[in-house]
């Protein structure tokens, strides 16, 4: 067996952690116009969606040449961005305690330095046998699977997006779509043949 988790929203509270972000922003004269307006770096498309991606670096840049200065904001983002335990959700620590540490991989989308600073400082790094971060989610998991030969797979994302892209790759595999009372896609409905889920504490 083979268990896939997503990382945002699934196992880190990504809504909580991005209101706490933002405000940093805010106290140091960037508007909720210019946050919004900066925020993604670059769309990318798989199989007909778009996803979108974001990159700190890039943003700074982007404020910059606004013409804002970024010096304290960028110092005090460097504090906030240390120790992101506090974000990791709490049934996440009580789940990885039930299974093989080498039967959990962690496949994220998004790649650059922010997406892998977040997953180092939340602290799950450890609990992963392997991660993986990039703007393919199936190209990913795909590595997995033709290295270690399984014959039960297990995937765990909050987006359905995402989940959908991915089960047309491997019809085969158990999903589970995790809906949290503090997840920021909720609204969409969750489709026949994956199994919705509150917490991870019900698997």
């Amino acid at each position: 067996m083979k268990i896939i988790l997503d990382f945002d929203d699934t196992i880190f509270n990504t809504g909580c952690f991005i209101n706490d972000f933002k405000a940093i922003f805010f106290r140091n004269g960037v508007s909720a116009t210019v946050f919004k307006e900066t925020y993604y770096s670059q769309k990318i498309k798989l199989e007909n969606r778009i996803f979108k991606q974001y990159d700190l670096a890039i943003q700074l840049k982007k404020i910059k040449e606004l013409g804002l200065e970024t010096r304290k904001l960028e110092q005090e983002l460097a504090v906030f961005l240390q120790g992101l335990g506090r974000y990791v959700f709490a049934d996440f620590f009580e789940f990885s305690k039930q299974f093989n540490k080498n039967d959990l991989k962690l496949v994220s989308f998004g790649a650059g330095a922010f997406k892998d600073l977040k997953i180092t400082e939340s602290g799950v790094r450890k609990f992963f046998s392997e991660i993986k971060t990039g703007e393919n989610k199936v190209q990913l998991i795909n590595e997995i699977i033709k290295r270690e030969k399984t014959d039960e797979l297990w995937i765990i994302d909050d987006r359905i997006d995402q989940i959908e892209v991915i089960r047309k790759n491997f019809p085969k595999a158990k999903f589970f779509r995790i809906k949290r009372a503090a997840g920021r896609y909720n609204k969409e409905k969750t489709p026949k043949g994956i199994r919705e889920i509150k917490s991870l504490s019900e698997i």
